[in-house]
C-alpha cells in the first residue's frame, strides 16, 4: 500500500469527499482564474524593453505602415499530478501608421469572443491602444464592440450559428501607433499514457509591412520534447532565462516585407521556423520516442541510426509486415508476362 492509499484509508469518508472538494476548490483559485488584469500587466508592463521604438528607418519611410515590434510566445507545460496539458498563446505587436490606407485598414477590428477573467483557465484576452506621436498613449475600451452575426451566403440570408465582434478605433492619424495584443490560454487532455502531440507551428518571418524587431518565444516545461528547424537564413534559437523560467527565443528584426504568394513559395524561399512539442511520459515503445530527444532541449537533426532504428521498428510491426508482402506480391505479378 502506498502512502496516498494509506492516508485515504484512515480519512473518514465525509471527510475524506470535503478535502476533496476543498482540493478542486483550491486547484480553480491556483490554476483556473486568470483575469484580463493578469494578461494586461504582463503584456504592457514597464518591464517592456521595446517600448522606446517609436521611429522608422528612413529606407521605410514611403510604406503603408511599418511593424516596430511583434513577439509570438508559444508556452507548453504538463500541469503536476494532472493528464491536463497547457497551451498558451500571446501575440503582441505595435504598428506604426504611415498613411491613409493604413490608417482605413485598422480603424476596426474584428475577431470572437473574449474574456474577462478565465474560469477552470481557458480563456481568450485582447487590448488594444493607440500610441500618438508625442507618446501619450489611448486605450480602447474593447467593450464597446459590437456583436455582429455571421451568415452562410453571400446574400445574408441564412444565419450562421454564433458571430463575431466588431470594434471601432476612432480618431485615428497618420503617424499613429496601434499597439494590441492578443492572448490564448487553453487547456488540453492528455492522450492515454499522459502523451499529448500538439500542432506543429510553420511560420515565416515576413509579414504584410515590414518589421524593425521581433521576437518568438517557446517555452516548453515538465516533460516537453521540442522539434524546432530554422531554414532560408532565419536565425537559430538561444535558451534564454526570462524571469525563473527557462525559454527557447529567436530574435531577428530588418525583415522586409513579404513578396507576397503568388509565384511564390514562402516556405521555400523566405526565413522560416517549425517547430512541434510533444508531451510524452515513460512506458511507451520505443518506436514512439525516436527523434524526440532529451526533455526542454531543442532537437533539430536526425541521424542516419536513428532512422535506420526506426525502420527496423516498424517493419517488424503485423500490420507492416503483411502489408509490405501484399505490395511485394503485387509488383513481382506485375512483372511476370
Amino acid at each position: 500500500m502506498n502512502k496516498k492509499e494509506y492516508v485515504m484509508r484512515i480519512v473518514k469518508p465525509g471527510l475524506a469527499s470535503l478535502l476533496a472538494i476543498l482540493f478542486f476548490q483550491c486547484g480553480n483559485v491556483v490554476f483556473g482564474q486568470i483575469t484580463a488584469e493578469d494578461i494586461k500587466t504582463r503584456m504592457w508592463g514597464n518591464s517592456d524593453p521595446d517600448k522606446a521604438l517609436m521611429e522608422v528607418p528612413g529606407k521605410w519611410k514611403d510604406e503603408s505602415a511599418v511593424i516596430l515590434f511583434k513577439s509570438e510566445s508559444y508556452e507548453y507545460k504538463k500541469q503536476s499530478m494532472s493528464a491536463k496539458v497547457n497551451d498558451d498563446i500571446y501575440f503582441h505587436q505595435r504598428i506604426k501608421l504611415l498613411d491613409k490606407a493604413a490608417v482605413l485598414g485598422f480603424s476596426e477590428f474584428t475577431f470572437g469572443e473574449i474574456d474577462d477573467v478565465a474560469y477552470g483557465r481557458d480563456g481568450v484576452f485582447m487590448g488594444v491602444k493607440v500610441i500618438k506621436p508625442n507618446g501619450a498613449e489611448r486605450p480602447i475600451n474593447i467593450r464597446k464592440a459590437v456583436q455582429m452575426q455571421s451568415y452562410k451566403n453571400s446574400k445574408e440570408t441564412r444565419k450562421a450559428n454564433g458571430g463575431y465582434n466588431k470594434l471601432a478605433i476612432p480618431d485615428l492619424e497618420i503617424g499613429d501607433i496601434l499597439d494590441y495584443y492578443y492572448v490564448i490560454i487553453s487547456t488540453h487532455n492528455a492522450q492515454t499514457g499522459n502523451r499529448y502531440e500538439f500542432d506543429p507551428v510553420f511560420l515565416t518571418l515576413p509579414s504584410k509591412y515590414p518589421i524593425v524587431k521581433g521576437r518568438l518565444s517557446i517555452l516548453p516545461e515538465r516533460k516537453c520534447f521540442i522539434n524546432i528547424s530554422v531554414s532560408n537564413g532565419a536565425p537559430k534559437q538561444v535558451l534564454q532565462s526570462i524571469g525563473k523560467k527557462d525559454y527557447y527565443v529567436i530574435d531577428y528584426g530588418d525583415i522586409e516585407k513579404s513578396k507576397g504568394t503568388h509565384w511564390n513559395y514562402p516556405f521555400r524561399d523566405q526565413p522560416t521556423i517549425k517547430f512541434q512539442i510533444v508531451i510524452s511520459g515513460t512506458g511507451f515503445p520505443e518506436s514512439e520516442k525516436y527523434f524526440l530527444g532529451e526533455y526542454e532541449t531543442p532537437k533539430s537533426n536526425v541521424s542516419k541510426e536513428e532512422f535506420h532504428k526506426l525502420l527496423k521498428i516498424i517493419v517488424k510491426r503485423p500490420s507492416v509486415k503483411v502489408k509490405m508482402e501484399t505490395v511485394a506480391i503485387k509488383f513481382i505479378k506485375g512483372q511476370l508476362p
